[in-house]
């Protein structure tokens, strides 16, 4: 399954998806830049995450809680799409797992899954 159609299948609420939204938006800008491919990718997140939710405010960073790995994937996707996982944003995305309750062994796996999935995707596997 495809990353935007695994966060659509999530089930959030608007407020939670609000959430995944912003957040994603805050870790692609962690290193003060935001490179073409990253805004592409970052945009065409956002908008099918939170479609005709414009004025729902965003849950508190806790309600991710059940969709932690996903939402810990979707940042690391974004992170290196642009060619690089600089250290500002593996820093962001640290802050967050821990937040959310994620062991960095645990982190460690889902950036080495994220990365493999990404390798077999450039290999045309």
């Amino acid at each position: 399954m495809r990353l935007r159609e695994e966060i659509l299948a999530a089930g959030m609420t608007p407020a939670v998806a609000r959430r995944f939204a912003e957040s994603l938006r805050d870790v692609a800008l962690s290193d003060g830049r935001m490179g073409s491919a990253e805004l592409v990718a970052v945009e065409s997140l956002i908008d099918s995450i939170t479609a005709a939710d414009d004025d729902v405010a965003p849950a508190p960073i806790d309600a991710l809680m059940p969709y932690r790995e996903l939402f810990l994937r979707t940042c690391i996707y974004l992170c290196v799409v642009d060619g690089a996982y600089g250290v500002e944003e593996a820093r962001a995305v640290s802050e967050l797992a821990h937040r959310l309750g994620l062991s960095s062994h645990r982190l460690a796996s889902v950036e080495e899954e994220v990365f493999q999935a990404l390798t077999a995707l450039a290999a045309g596997r």
